[in-house]
């Protein structure tokens, strides 16, 4: 009998992938989990589980089973300074490389409805974002 694993929303590191081999080794996110049922010969029902994984935004390609998958604690991550220069806004964030960190930052960004700031303070088009490690 297994138990649930992963719960969505958990980070994971993808440990193997027959579909995708280029994403071994990724950290991606939980995204689905599909309980799956059988009967062994004594009829005792035995649950598995499956999940659907996101890697930058994209969905992989078919379900990975909790042997292809392990635990991914975010305290792993590295911590990146991100300075967005709209009159010195400054954002910690946690990320696995400078392209995510910039990523993560301009997402909090938004989700603070700051988009006319940005347009006023970003007029000429000249994005300034600067990525330093922490």
């Amino acid at each position: 009998m297994e138990n649930l694993k992963f719960n969505v929303g958990d980070n994971v590191k993808i440990v193997s992938n027959d579909l995708q081999p280029a994403m071994v080794g990724k950290i991606g996110r939980v995204k689905k989990v599909y309980p799956s049922f059988s009967e062994d010969s004594d009829n005792n029902v035995q649950p598995s589980y499956f999940y659907r994984v996101e890697v930058g935004g994209a969905v992989l390609k078919g379900i990975a089973a909790s042997s292809d998958l392990e635990k991914y604690r975010q305290n792993d991550m590295k911590k990146y300074r991100v300075t967005i220069d709209l009159d010195a806004f400054e954002i910690v964030v946690s990320a696995n490389n400078k392209a995510e960190a910039k990523r993560k930052a301009i997402e909090r960004l938004q989700r603070k409805k700051i988009t006319s700031l940005i347009r006023k303070s970003w007029s000429d088009n000249k994005k300034e974002v600067y990525v330093d490690e922490k």
